[in-house]
């Protein structure tokens, strides 16, 4: 990692997370030759408009960060994994959301109520992918883990989507992902 980028800095490269169009190109390239098999790893533009993003805030009491919104509004996420982070299964994503984080028996979250502003928006083994939708940070939580002392895995959503993009395809370092994210906490980008 430090000799690649010692070498990036000596040809005067700049070390950037890929974009989410760039991660959209390589992972349709990546696994499209698989006949549909593998269509759940492939980054799809939305075909139809997203209806109901007005209607899930409200039954969240929550504001969807703008990034969040943009890629719900131009991407097709209701079947998909980017690496071992699972957004959706089948179904409208944004109703998932809603039922993970309404759930009062089984939900992500340590004691009666959610916290406030707070969504699990993806699953990765071990980690539940937050979103705090008042700063709009990441964050990355096992269940052994307590609301005390989160560290947040980026700086916003985008950042969240480009960081893993960028460490699954392999397109920039993890030293520098984890700087570029903004993140706090390493031992998410080091675990997946």
């Amino acid at each position: 990692c430090w000799q690649w980028r010692c070498l990036a800095h000596e040809l005067g490269v700049i070390i950037v997370l890929i974009t989410i169009n760039e991660i959209e190109v390589k992972l349709n390239e990546k696994f499209s030759p698989f006949n549909r098999e593998m269509d759940d790893l492939i980054l799809k533009k939305r075909i139809s408009p997203v209806n109901n993003i007005k209607l899930s805030e409200e039954r969240l009491r929550v504001n969807f960060p703008k990034g969040f919104i943009e890629f719900v509004n131009n991407y097709d996420v209701d079947n998909f994994s980017l690496g071992n982070i699972s957004f959706g299964h089948g179904g409208d994503y944004l109703e998932k959301i809603v039922s993970i984080n309404n759930d009062q028996f089984n939900h992500w979250w340590i004691g009666e109520h959610r916290p406030d502003g707070v969504l699990c928006v993806a699953i990765s083994d071990p980690y539940n992918i937050l979103l705090n939708t008042h700063d709009g940070k990441a964050y990355a939580i096992t269940s052994e883990q307590t609301l005390d002392g989160w560290e947040s895995i980026a700086d916003s959503f985008e950042l969240f989507i480009r960081g893993v993009g960028s460490h699954v395809l392999k397109t920039c370092p993890l030293s520098e992902i984890i700087k570029l994210t903004g993140a706090s906490d390493t031992s998410f980008w080091n675990d997946i």
